[in-house]
């Protein structure tokens, strides 16, 4: 299930990347965050050791684009507090996942 979680996440941030007509610093964080999120949901469904890694990267960088969108697209500070949550949010869902797949996929080594 968290394979398919990253899977539809990545695919989004895929999609918003080639639409949209954001900032091109944006349009890389998007591309980078699409291909952690791949590589997360490929690493998951094949229980490898690096998909906790990858889950990780995915949320670093969609935190990271989160954050910069307020500078980079003039926000007001109202529309920043929202970004600081949502990256906030997604830091800990990444924080989470990354410690349960560690922690799945060591045991199914042992």
């Amino acid at each position: 299930m968290l394979a398919g979680v990253f899977g539809v996440t990545g695919a989004a941030q895929a999609a918003v990347a080639v639409l949209a007509a954001d900032p091109p610093v944006v349009t890389a964080l998007r591309a980078a965050a699409s291909c952690a999120a791949a590589a997360a949901a490929w690493g998951i469904w094949r229980e490898t050791a690096w998909a906790a890694a990858a889950a990780l990267g995915y949320g670093v960088l969609t935190s990271t684009m989160l954050f910069a969108l307020g500078p980079l697209l003039a926000l007001d500070v109202g529309a920043r507090s929202g970004l600081r949550a949502g990256a906030l949010s997604v830091l800990l869902f990444s924080l989470a996942s990354a410690w349960y797949i560690k922690r799945s996929t060591q045991s199914s080594r042992d």
